[in-house]
């Protein structure tokens, strides 16, 4: 691994029960991360720069106004998380792609951070999947 952070960081997710695949790429790290009970997550680290993704489909439904509100509303409320989204060109569902940042490691701050991006997930995601089926 090529980031002084990368072995501490993939020590914790693997003490919370996750399964890593980890690669390198130039001078990025990168986990693929697996849960049974928690948020799936891409973990990708650059020079202690530290992105977490996580992606989730819903099925196509038409772009509109109340969709976006969801977003601005969304946004005024989470900490961690940035919320986007994108048209799938496989199949015209919608992938949010939900992300958090962090730069360097501290075990108890990295944990925080971990424990607050998965409550935002749960807390904001099933109104997203309400909206799909609703349309």
């Amino acid at each position: 691994m090529k980031n002084t952070i990368t072995e501490d960081i993939q020590k914790h997710l693997e003490c919370l029960g996750y399964e890593i695949n980890a690669s390198t790429d130039g001078d990025t790290d990168q986990f693929i991360c697996e849960h049974p009970a928690w948020s799936n997550i891409t973990v990708r680290i650059t020079k202690d720069f530290v992105l977490m993704q996580s992606w989730y489909i819903i099925k196509p439904i038409p772009e509109s106004v109340e969709f976006y509100k969801l977003f601005e509303e969304l946004h005024k409320t989470v900490l961690v998380s940035r919320w986007n989204s994108f048209v799938s060109e496989k199949d015209s569902a919608i992938v949010l792609d939900i992300e958090a940042y962090a730069y360097g490691y501290d075990k108890q701050n990295f944990g925080k951070l971990l424990v607050q991006y998965e409550k935002e997930i749960h807390e904001h995601l099933g109104k997203f999947y309400k909206f799909g089926n609703e349309k």
